[in-house]
């Protein structure tokens, strides 16, 4: 919302400055026939103007202007994936929010990726462990040893 309104303000100053420019020129030239400004108001204006001057400067460009045409062509040139992608490197790493956001979500995933992976090592350990606590309850309430498990689970000693 505010990009727009300053894109506008910043276009109707060039505009201005376009139009000051042009009424220099004729001052200049002889078209105003006696009517001098003073001195101070010169100054003030330029000083004003000054601001402006690069920017001006900038907007009749001959490079500028080229350079301008060639994104336009090669924008209209691009698929939809390549406008998309364009678009996202464009505003996400174009900004800094946007570049924080992408490290916060790069942190985020590998955090959660570790988390998962480490749960899923010990997943196993905690299944065999847990089966092998109810294989031992089974077996001391029915009051029979297995021996074909005993090698690989220490039996719950009876009491």
């Amino acid at each position: 919302m505010f990009r727009g309104e300053l894109e506008a303000l910043k276009a109707d100053n060039m505009k201005l400055y376009e139009k000051i420019r042009y009424l220099e020129n004729f001052a200049a030239s002889g078209g105003q026939g006696g009517n001098k400004t003073a001195p101070h108001d010169v100054v003030s204006s330029r000083s004003l103007n000054h601001k402006y001057e690069a920017l001006y400067e900038s907007e009749i460009n001959p490079w500028k202007q080229f350079q301008s045409k060639e994104k336009a062509r090669a924008r209209a040139g691009m698929g939809k994936t390549e406008k998309i992608s364009h678009f996202l490197n464009t505003n996400l790493l174009g900004s800094r929010r946007g570049r924080y956001f992408i490290i916060f979500y790069f942190c985020i995933m590998h955090v959660l990726v570790f988390f998962s992976v480490t749960y899923m090592q010990v997943l196993p350990y905690r299944t065999i462990h847990s089966q092998s606590r109810s294989l031992q309850l089974a077996l001391h309430v029915g009051g029979a040893e297995c021996h074909s498990h005993s090698s690989l689970l220490p039996l719950i000693p009876r009491q």
